[in-house]
């Protein structure tokens, strides 16, 4: 429904960066409703998946239902992984964690310029996923905050070289997900 600040926050990003023509992913769809946003701001294509087997059937629906069949494809993992690649603008409403584990990838996924959309990450853990993405050469272009939460934009500069260091060094700063001390909360 966008009733969360993490949702929000990124439809608010999506309205200022979506532009007619342009190629979106959605990597986390859940609902699709960021999905459905940027095909409704006018995106050409946009794909879309989620790790977990209902979501991805639940954003179907959801596309279904909208009428955007033509527009937005939910797929599975692998199908994903092959078909995201040279994006305008690539979100991802997940958590902190996620987001720096997905880092390494993301350049694949956009073209050099493309915008990537990161929010789900509590505002403790800001430094550390905007580290994450800088190490991969995708540079901070806004953040945005609502309550506890942050929603990064970053753009992909061309000819940019990776640095592992920050990116393992916020790997190992977060605690696992689904452990007793992951603080996303806190």
């Amino acid at each position: 429904t966008g009733g969360h600040p993490t949702t929000r926050l990124c439809l608010e990003a999506l309205e200022h960066l979506v532009r007619p023509g342009m190629v979106v992913a959605d990597i986390g769809t859940g609902s699709s409703i960021l999905s459905l946003a940027a095909a409704r701001l006018g995106a050409r294509r946009v794909y879309a998946t989620d790790i977990d087997l209902l979501p991805r059937k639940i954003a179907r629906e959801n596309v279904a239902r909208n009428g955007l069949d033509d527009v937005i494809s939910v797929l599975e993992m692998d199908d994903f992984d092959a078909a995201a690649r040279d994006c305008d603008v690539v979100v991802a409403n997940i958590v902190a964690n996620t987001i720096i584990e997905l880092a390494p990838g993301l350049p694949a996924r956009l073209k050099p310029g493309g915008i990537f959309v990161a929010s789900g990450i509590v505002d403790n853990h800001r430094d550390l996923v905007s580290d994450a993405l800088r190490s991969v050469g995708l540079m901070p272009v806004d953040a945005r905050g609502e309550d506890m939460w942050v929603c990064l934009v970053s753009r992909l500069e061309p000819d940019s070289t990776a640095d592992a260091e920050p990116l393992a060094l916020a790997a190992r700063a977060l605690p696992p997900i689904g452990s007793e001390s992951d603080a996303w909360a806190s």
